[in-house]
């Protein structure tokens, strides 16, 4: 069962309404707990960041998927330690329309 839900940083900025540098300084002032992980793009691997969320933005990205008709598409489930313990973690970071439209990348 996943525990907790992790974003792309970018898809974090859209639902803040901020830019991508504004949240970067979340995370630099250790506001924002982040992972990086390996993930294929295309026919090439790069390192994704990713923001765990808390209450409010996991509130903001369901909202948001439910008004643009929207779910996860591609999700890497693995374990995280997330403030000492061990946790089954979503990361997302692709989507596609839920009722047969075309998939969209966030």
């Amino acid at each position: 069962m996943v525990k907790a839900i992790w974003l792309s940083l970018e898809r974090v900025a859209e639902l803040k309404g901020c830019s991508e540098r504004t949240v970067w300084r979340y995370i630099t002032t250790n506001q924002i707990q982040t992972c990086k992980h390996l993930i294929k793009v295309g026919q090439r691997k790069v390192y994704k960041t990713f923001v765990l969320t808390d209450p409010e933005m996991l509130q903001l990205e369901l909202e948001a998927c439910r008004l643009r008709d929207i779910e996860p598409d591609e999700v890497i489930e693995i374990a995280l330690v997330i403030e000492g313990s061990l946790r089954n973690s979503a990361l997302v970071w692709t989507y596609r329309q839920r009722q047969g439209g075309e998939d969209v990348s966030i």
